[in-house]
């Protein structure tokens, strides 16, 4: 069966002029162009964000345009004050006329025409992120009207599993054919905005349930008053909220993350390395055996060398950055940095930060009260545990009651505006 893609004549006014000459090799801040991909006949266009600095990696947002349209930076431009974010219009290259006319689905050729679409934006992608710098970890692939049609098909298949933060469908709506597993996007934010009067949201409505249950965090978005082409001022608020929410969503977890280790696995995708990638996740094991590993791959060629040494630059680099964040945090918070210190000296063993971060807690352990401080935390968080682990009210469990004898002791004996008592009376505040 073939799917008609029925262009609406309103559709246009969602388009942009057909696009001029090649722009600059490399475009600077604010400025946008033609990005021609090496082999395919039909370019891209790319906007370049007003904040963006050479050398630092930014959010990206791909984006398909609608039947009848031109590759368009709109509405992510606009919506994001061309600030933050990379914004990709992409051409449908794998198609004839380059999609504009339509893009079918076609039981016969489907699978063919989406690994074709999904190598086209890999190839996309790869440029972008060589020429200018992506955040791996905040791609977004989002698509207006026949281009949400495109999102089902090239971003929820298993092909593009793990390579996006989220999933935008405009005027559009979920729509399960063959080559879709809509389990790509569990756990990720999937925004679906539409008109209350747009035809398309008959098949939103039908296709959230899919993406419900697929475990996707959905938010819908049915605008009172608009049609299948919505205006600016009702869609790129919604778009900017959605796209601000992720971000301090994203913001919240980086201080954990770091703690974690998760930044070693930013920017890879993980075809090859992944029992090494594993190894370097698990908390109770040093990295220095794995790292052994990654080195030996990353010089032995292959398929996997790429990612084994960029695997283990990123440990490295993650390792340096979680003793100087230590060290810096000494002065303010001794006791639980003595704590943090001592939980990941394990980790570096027989690594160049073993030395310096023994004798951090060398030196923070050398006083009483910072000893007497990790020892009433350490009760504090057992006492914790325990009470999560039956349920009970913490203030009312009975073993707070001399912790916090201790703690008023601590608080008396220590001087004022030391670091030590406001890191004392900070756990008292928590109980």
């Amino acid at each position: 069966m073939r799917l008609a893609v029925t262009v609406l004549a309103a559709v246009i006014l969602m388009c942009v002029p057909a696009l001029g000459e090649p722009a600059p090799a490399r475009l600077g801040p604010g400025q946008e162009g033609k990005l021609e991909i090496k082999g395919y006949k039909y370019p891209c266009v790319i906007y370049v964000p007003i904040d963006y600095k050479d050398g630092t990696p930014m959010p990206a947002i791909f984006h398909m345009h609608g039947a009848g349209c031109d590759p368009t930076t709109a509405p992510f431009r606009q919506a994001t004050a061309g600030k933050g974010y990379i914004v990709v219009g992409l051409s449908y290259a794998t198609y004839p006329n380059g999609g504009k006319f339509g893009i079918s689905i076609d039981p016969k050729t489907l699978q063919a025409d989406v690994d074709a679409m999904v190598l086209f934006i890999d190839k996309v992608r790869k440029l972008v992120d060589e020429t200018w710098g992506i955040d791996q970890e905040k791609v977004f692939l989002s698509g207006f009207s026949m281009g949400g049609r495109a999102v089902d098909c090239f971003g929820f298949t298993p092909e593009a599993r793990g390579l996006y933060r989220g999933y935008c469908l405009i005027s559009s709506g979920p729509m399960k054919v063959a080559t879709v597993d809509f389990s790509v996007a569990w756990g990720l934010p999937v925004l679906m905005v539409n008109g209350e009067n747009d035809p398309n949201l008959k098949t939103a409505n039908a296709g959230r349930p899919l993406l419900d249950r697929a475990g996707a965090a959905v938010m819908q978005a049915v605008l009172p008053g608009e049609g299948h082409i919505i205006s600016d001022a009702k869609l790129h608020p919604v778009l900017s909220k959605w796209l601000q929410g992720i971000a301090e969503q994203d913001s919240r977890a980086a201080a954990a993350a770091e703690e974690s280790g998760e930044p070693i696995f930013r920017g890879l995708a993980l075809k090859y390395c992944r029992a090494e990638a594993a190894a370097l996740r698990d908390k109770t094991l040093p990295l220095e055996p794995t790292l052994a590993t990654l080195d030996k791959l990353g010089v032995a060629g292959g398929d996997n060398a790429e990612e084994a040494a960029k695997l283990a630059a990123n440990a490295r680099a993650w390792a340096a950055k979680r003793k100087e964040a230590l060290k810096a945090a000494s002065a303010s918070r001794p006791a639980a940095t003595a704590q943090k210190t001592a939980d990941f000296l394990p980790r570096v063993t027989n690594l160049p930060e073993e030395k310096e971060l023994s004798g951090l807690l060398a030196t923070l352990t050398a006083d009483k009260s910072v000893r007497e401080l990790m020892k009433i935390r350490a009760d504090l968080d057992a006492v914790g545990k325990a009470t999560a682990d039956h349920g009970t009210k913490g203030k009312d469990d009975p073993a707070l009651a001399p912790i916090v004898e201790r703690l008023k002791a601590f608080l008396a004996a220590v001087g004022p505006g030391q670091a030590l008592k406001a890191e004392a009376q900070e756990m008292m505040d928590g109980i």
